[in-house]
């Protein structure tokens, strides 16, 4: 405060002002008062003045101005915290809108309108008015309910609403109610946060598990039918082979051979079926190991060569001179390609010829950079057939699940459908592709496929890209075991030995009858079926037990050589029985027997400590093996148990 502005002004404090200097009456009393909040300048000062007296800025007065002081930087806070919070609502990315009871909008930010999809001019007088609507009937009566029961203030209220398109969101909503005098709701306060996207990726993740959920109920439930099914299939096709064996009249072996061919069909479509869904599912895994090519062409070609029946089919194979046979990939899976192919091929034809043709192919679909690719070593495999060939409008849809070339072949020929789709998606799990070409009608065809497996570096003699034809040409391999005719209407009876050579000179058949063995089957027709096979094979000293529990009661009063274990029992099943024998008697062969046709199965019986697994249907070879195995002085269990 100046209170003689004249004297400051003859010590030249002022001179060089230029308000000072410019004026046409200088003042004669001064007062500059700084604009303060908080103790914080505002960045503005008042200057007060007056030309007509000195000293008039008494402490009264400078008491009141620097109150008006006061009062003016509050309101130019207030504007620019105005201005601030504008633009915050502005540029919120959450909806901000506050609206009246009844659902009508008063007011809404951009993201707001964006978000419900209602235009910039709603409220106007020449307007249509905006609301907020609930997807669900009463669902804004809901809302408010719990905005009022939760004393005003709500967070977190997860709801759908309709948009002004007629489109569905999901929003999160924060809000706040204001009441008027009398205690009712006037106007509420609210955010709106869009989860749409976070509610879609939550009902996708719920359902992808439901999915897996649904796919593992649906591979238990085939687990439990084909345990099921092959359990009834176990006694048809073991008792129909035994049976089979000791007939001595004609028509009755091939009545036996009509049950036994019946029943390995069943099984066949029941594999099929399987097959198709374990694909489907993704859980179907292939096995690579070393394998013999030609040998498994040479055991195709006796296969499908005893399955022509009375047809006139001469069954060949043709390999080409630069084919390796010493290989590395799931033998068993493009056995069981070539097999569905040659099985499809005797369907369709009559008379004449089958021929598989194997040579070298492309590993097409791996760059050349892959390490795979230096190992990858590709193989083309086709089978010809002199059959009533494929309407070329029909070819195109011959691999997909269920379909058949037309609705008489299903009439005329039967089966699934299914064959030649299993045949497709093996094919692409072994990185290969599939085809047909036929010359039309009459014409017979050519079903394809190409597939990559890998040279077996650790055979004898092994060398890459080297041809494992010993005479440097192409192989031809033929059927010459009488195991089929070219007479027509001819019958045949392919008749094995139940003991091989080999199997015999391991434990002679007349030592057999010493071992005792422990049968676990709680399936009456399946304990008669286990009996009647180790009879057969020489095994006659067998007791039987009814389930698991009742095993280990047995196996801790008696002692035995080996178990045949069934593994799904009542009481007690077969993997807890084995950990409870195992127990007592670590050195005890289990073998498990089981007719689910899982791998993962198979892998729990290796883990609880079963040294062998058959599958069901028993076949007589594979129990024979595993007895053998088991029991012979050279196998591992018997050095076990000597140690």
């Amino acid at each position: 405060v100046l209170d003689d502005v004249s004297d400051e002004a003859g010590r030249g404090d002022f001179a060089r002002d230029p308000y000072w200097t410019a004026a046409s009456e200088r003042p004669v009393s001064l007062m500059c008062i700084p604009l303060q909040l908080r103790k914080r300048t505002a960045g503005a000062v008042i200057v007060l003045e007056n030309s007509l007296a000195p000293f008039v800025f008494t402490h009264e007065r400078v008491a009141v101005l620097r109150l008006l002081s006061q009062q003016v930087a509050i309101s130019l806070d207030n504007s620019r915290l105005f201005v601030q919070y504008q633009e915050m609502y502005m540029e919120a990315v959450a909806g901000l809108l506050r609206l009246l009871p009844t659902g009508e909008i008063l007011q809404a930010n951009p993201a707001c309108r964006r978000m419900l999809q209602i235009g910039d001019g709603f409220g106007a007088a020449n307007c249509r008015k905006a609301f907020l609507v609930f997807a669900e009937t009463g669902g804004l009566e809901r809302w408010l309910g719990c905005v009022a029961s939760n004393n005003g203030h709500l967070e977190g209220y997860e709801a759908r609403l309709a948009d002004g398109r007629g489109g569905i969101i999901w929003v999160s909503i924060n809000a706040k109610a204001l009441c008027n005098v009398e205690g009712c709701v006037s106007v509420v306060e609210a955010s709106l946060h869009d989860i749409t996207a976070a509610k879609q990726k939550a009902e996708l993740e719920a359902e992808r598990h439901a999915a897996i959920a649904t796919s593992k109920a649906k591979s238990n439930f085939l687990s439990v039918v084909a345990h099921e099914i092959r359990t009834p299939l176990n006694a048809i096709l073991c008792t129909a082979e035994l049976a089979q064996q000791n007939a001595t009249d004609p028509q009755l072996a091939d009545h036996l051979a009509l049950i036994h061919t019946a029943g390995n069909r069943l099984l066949t479509l029941l594999n099929e079926v399987l097959d198709h869904s374990k694909v489907e599912a993704g859980k179907l895994l292939l096995s690579p190991k070393p394998f013999r090519l030609r040998a498994i062409l040479r055991d195709v070609v006796h296969i499908v060569s005893a399955n022509v029946g009375s047809k006139v089919i001469e069954v060949l194979c043709e390999v080409g001179a630069d084919v390796a046979d010493e290989l590395v990939g799931d033998d068993t899976r493009i056995t069981q390609c070539l097999l569905n192919l040659c099985h499809n091929a005797i369907k369709f034809t009559d008379e004449g010829c089958i021929t598989i043709f194997v040579s070298r192919a492309e590993c097409a679909h791996l760059p050349p950079t892959s390490p795979r690719a230096r190992d990858a070593y590709g193989l083309r495999i086709e089978v010809r057939d002199s059959g009533s060939g494929i309407d070329r409008n029909s070819i195109e849809h011959l691999f997909e699940p269920y379909r058949q070339a037309t609705a008489s072949t299903w009439r005329s020929h039967g089966g699934t459908g299914l064959g030649l789709a299993i045949v497709r998606q093996l094919v692409e799990l072994m990185h290969g592709e599939v085809g047909v070409f036929s010359e039309g009608i009459g014409r017979g065809a050519t079903f394809w496929f190409t597939l990559q497996v890998a040279l077996d570096k650790h055979a004898p003699g092994a060398a890459p890209n080297a041809p494992c034809s010993q005479t440097n040409q192409s192989s031809r391999i033929t059927c010459t075991d009488g195991l089929h005719s070219k007479r027509p209407h001819a019958t045949s009876r392919a008749v094995s030995p139940l003991t091989s050579p080999a199997l015999e000179k391991r434990l002679p058949k007349h030592a057999r009858g010493s071992y005792r063995i422990l049968v676990v089957e709680d399936s009456e027709t399946n304990r008669k079926v286990a009996g009647m096979l180790c009879r057969a094979l020489g095994f006659k000293n067998y007791a039987f037990a009814h389930d698991g529990q009742m095993a280990v009661e047995m196996a801790e009063q008696c002692k035995y050589d080996v178990v045949l274990m069934d593994l799904h029992m009542p009481v007690m099943d077969g993997l807890d029985a084995t950990r409870a024998i195992r127990a007592q008697h670590p050195k005890l062969p289990v073998i498990g027997v089981t007719a689910a046709a899982n791998a993962s199965e198979r892998h729990q019986c290796i883990q609880v400590g079963m040294d062998y697994v058959v599958q069901k249907p028993i076949k007589r070879r594979l129990l024979e093996e595993a007895l053998v195995a088991a029991l012979a002085p050279d196998s591992h269990c018997a050095s076990s148990r000597d140690e």
